[in-house]
């Protein structure tokens, strides 16, 4: 009896150990006016960010370099922060809203390729979707200050 109450014990210990996440990957944290993204730490080294207007631009650095070296600009596109006062991002072929900041009354948004700007070579193709496929996560766990 107590061989069996014991199994079960370690048994409901296993399945409790099983259902805890896995710890989370740490992040890199781009902070912007009213709002913070929080980026996958496996990124580093592999993004390139640049300023605009109203907050900024990512790209797989990879692509990037590889479609410049050809020189044509804007490869390898992932996503742009932007920020309006009205609803005008809407207007947008593509996009996540991340909402208002009551802070400034500013409406704050991802944009998002309406094409496949990856580098077609596998390796960085590759890097790119793996990268592409993180952004709606970027998108939930944006944080705005209120």
């Amino acid at each position: 009896m107590k061989r069996t109450f014991a199994l079960i014990l370690a048994l409901i210990f296993c399945l409790a150990l099983a259902a805890v996440p896995a710890m989370a990957e740490p992040e890199l944290v781009c902070y912007f006016e009213d709002v913070e993204l929080h980026l996958p730490a496996s990124w580093a080294g592999k993004l390139l960010m640049l300023p605009t207007a109203t907050g900024a631009t990512f790209y797989q650095k990879a692509s990037y370099d590889r479609y410049m070296q050809d020189g044509l600009e804007g490869g390898g596109f992932l996503f742009s922060l932007g920020a309006c006062v009205n609803n005008s991002y809407q207007e947008l072929p593509s996009y996540i809203d991340l909402g208002l900041s009551q802070r400034s009354a500013m409406h704050y948004y991802l944009q998002l390729p309406t094409d496949y700007p990856a580098y077609m070579q596998d390796d960085i193709r590759a890097e790119y979707d793996a990268m592409q496929a993180q952004v709606p996560g970027i998108a939930q766990g944006a944080v705005l200050y209120e």
